[in-house]
């Protein structure tokens, strides 16, 4: 076989490589395709490809077809996107222009979580992935592994959550980000060099912190005395009538 026909083997063979592991995309949510709505307008069937292009969701473990713009349900569960022209906006959006909420609620009669995913490769140089929700205890997995989240930081709405990222770095996977408490906003999705410490590391560091300051206490030198003698008199002893003692 021919030089030449072995490079363009090999060619195609990374070029397809390349095609298959396609990078995250829309992690800010600035990418609808759908026009603004007029202020104080919402629309409950809107559909998720358009709000929310590269995205999946789901509640429970029903795909969702449709997404609502610029309101909450009142108890089911669903996924919402919000702009900033909604007369509450400036309370739910986080960043940009827009910010999708996560409505965990109710579905076919029982509470159920409501979920985004999408399907991509962890980039280059990752040392962590990082969001921003207004609820720290959401869940986010990527490829069916559950990522121990970090608190980084808070702001006026919303709190810096991070995740270590490297061990899947290079790898193709579904990333899913999951509520199951309140409505909650998420935003601001991004692969970042830098590092976080893990959940485990930080209470290890806080359980060491504690017996420090407990042996450190234990072996604090007696107060010296100041000399001075009480006034306060001798309490009487206690006399227990005969039989009791």
């Amino acid at each position: 076989m021919k030089l030449d026909t072995l490079i363009l083997i090999a060619g195609c063979s990374c070029a397809a490589t390349l095609a298959g592991a396609q990078s995250f995309r829309n992690l800010g949510f600035e990418s609808p395709r759908i026009p603004p709505l007029q202020p104080g307008s919402v629309d409950f069937n809107v559909p998720i490809s358009v709000a929310l292009p590269n995205w999946k969701g789901f509640v429970g473990t029903n795909a969702l077809t449709t997404v609502v713009h610029n309101t909450l349900t009142v108890s089911s569960a669903s996924i919402s996107l919000y702009d900033r022209l909604v007369f509450d906006g400036p309370h739910w959006v986080i960043d940009g222009d827009y910010t999708v909420i996560l409505h965990p609620g109710s579905f076919g009669g029982r509470h159920v979580n409501t979920s985004i995913s999408q399907f991509g490769m962890v980039p280059a140089g990752s040392e962590s992935l990082q969001l921003k929700s207004l609820d720290p205890e959401i869940s986010v997995t990527f490829a069916g592994q559950q990522l121990p989240l970090f608190n980084l930081g808070a702001g006026v709405n919303y709190t810096l959550l991070g995740a270590d990222i490297s061990a899947f770095v290079g790898q193709s996977g579904e990333l899913t980000i999951s509520a199951s408490r309140i409505p909650t906003p998420i935003d601001s999705i991004v692969f970042s060099p830098q590092q976080v410490p893990e959940p485990r590391v930080a209470v290890l560091l806080g359980v060491g912190l504690l017996v420090l300051t407990y042996s450190l206490m234990r072996h604090r030198p007696p107060r010296a005395s100041s000399g001075k003698t009480s006034n306060a008199p001798t309490p009487p002893a206690l006399k227990f009538p005969d039989g009791f003692e």
